[in-house]
Parts: structure tokens; sequence; C-alpha cells
């Protein structure tokens, strides 16, 4: 990390979660924003970044020790970055929690199923919407994304770290690491400020 940019230090086990609030019709540049995140992290400028892709879309940042993950809805976006370990994100807002109640069934195991299935109305919504932004974040940190089978996802939200981050009352987010999770570091801001 470089000492200038003021930003706490970034350490494996504690992945950092930016967040910031879009308004009205904001339309965001999800990758621009990762590229100015991790190079403020890195001391560089954006424009000498290198940020390559994966198969399924992964960023990748040659050279560097930093990982980073990017998702957005409507109202947030969230910048995950992690060092020394792969990083997923996640983000939904609450009120998308009844339609992934109707799709989050084919993706739990049995002992997961079971647990939604004693929840009814919106608290079972509400913890089927958590299981699906917990499976997203952990098939962005793969690198996989949804391209594999439900299975091959099950097994590896068994063996990667993932923490639900309620990141206020409309929004609740996701991170999955490779390695251990000790805490997640989460900053809020208007608008992602670093050039």
């Amino acid at each position: 990390m470089s000492r200038e940019s003021g930003l706490p230090p970034l350490v494996a086990g504690r992945p950092h979660l930016w967040c910031m609030s879009l308004h009205g019709h904001d339309r965001p540049e999800g990758r621009a924003a990762l590229r100015r995140v991790v190079s403020a992290y890195a001391g560089i400028a954006p424009r000498d970044l290198s940020l390559t892709s994966g198969e399924y879309g992964k960023p990748l940042f040659p050279g560097l020790p930093w990982q980073a993950s990017v998702a957005h809805t409507t109202g947030m976006l969230v910048v995950a970055v992690a060092v020394e370990q792969a990083v997923g994100v996640d983000v939904e807002p609450w009120d998308a929690a009844g339609r992934a109640a109707s799709v989050i069934d084919a993706e739990l195991d049995d002992d997961e199923r079971s647990a939604l299935d004693t929840l009814t109305g919106s608290a079972r919504e509400r913890a089927a919407l958590v299981a699906w932004v917990r499976l997203e974040a952990v098939a962005k940190a793969t690198g996989d994304g949804l391209m594999t089978s439900a299975a091959a996802r099950r097994a590896a939200r068994r063996r990667l770290a993932c923490r639900t981050i309620d990141i206020g009352s409309h929004h609740v987010a996701a991170v999955a690491v490779t390695g251990p999770l000790d805490d997640v570091v989460v900053g809020h801001c208007t608008a992602i400020p670093w050039t």
C-alpha cells in the first residue's frame, strides 16, 4: 500500500469493502471504479494499472499482490480488495428478496435448504437473498462465476470463507475470500474519489 494514499493497511484475512451510494440514474462504471480503488492501494495512476480478465470476467492485476471484485445494483456500487488471496463481492437491494427466494433452492445443499425451510414469509425471503449474495461472492472469488454446476458451487462455498455485510437499510453485500477471513474493513463514500 502506498503510504500517501491514506488508506488503511491491507493485510491477508482482512479485505476492504468500499461502498458507494448511487443516486438517480447513476450508471456505474464498475471496472473504472475497480481500477481507481486498486491503483490507490498500489500507489500508481489508474491509467498505469494493468487490468485483465480471467476466462469468466474475473478482474486480474498481473504483477500485483492485490485481487479485487466489483458489484453494482440499483443504488449501490461495491468494490472489494484483498491482498494475497482471491476475493469476490456481491450486493443486492433488500427489495430483491422475493426474487431470490424463487431461484436459490436449486443452489442449496440439504442442510441449507432445511434451514431455509424453517422460515416463512419475509424472513425466508431475506434469508434467501443473503444466501444468494453469498453464492455470488463465492462464484466471483473462484473466478468461475455461475458457469459451473450447482454441486461445484456448493463445494466452493464450503472451501471459501464468506461474510455477509449489512451495508445499510436498503442493501446487503457478501465478501468471499480464499484462506482466512478475520475481518472486513468497510468504507462508505459518495463517490470513488481516487484518481
